[in-house]
């Protein structure tokens, strides 16, 4: 049961707005003032530094119509730090 219930607040949707995490945190592109490759809990992730709040590790791993990369390039201003990691992320 609580594996299910941490796969329900992990859902995230990423926008021209930022990041949301569903029912916890909303992350706008302009709060992200680190972002690098890292592990947490042993799963690959981004790890962003924040102007305010804790840090995030964004997950790579994705469902959807696009890749997590196709879906950060899409939407991350070109200026962020995102938004060059996303970049040097593989494509799948």
């Amino acid at each position: 049961m609580p594996i299910i219930g941490l796969w329900y607040i992990a859902v995230l949707t990423i926008s021209n707005k930022g990041i949301t995490l569903k029912r916890f945190n909303k992350l706008i592109w302009s709060d992200i003032t680190e972002a690098k490759k890292s592990k947490f809990l042993g799963f690959n992730t981004i790890y962003i530094k924040r102007k305010k709040g804790i840090p995030w590790h964004l997950p790579l791993y994705f469902v959807g119509n696009n890749t997590i990369r196709g879906a950060l390039l899409e939407n991350t201003p070109k200026n962020n730090p995102l938004y060059n990691v996303a970049f040097e992320l593989p494509r799948t």
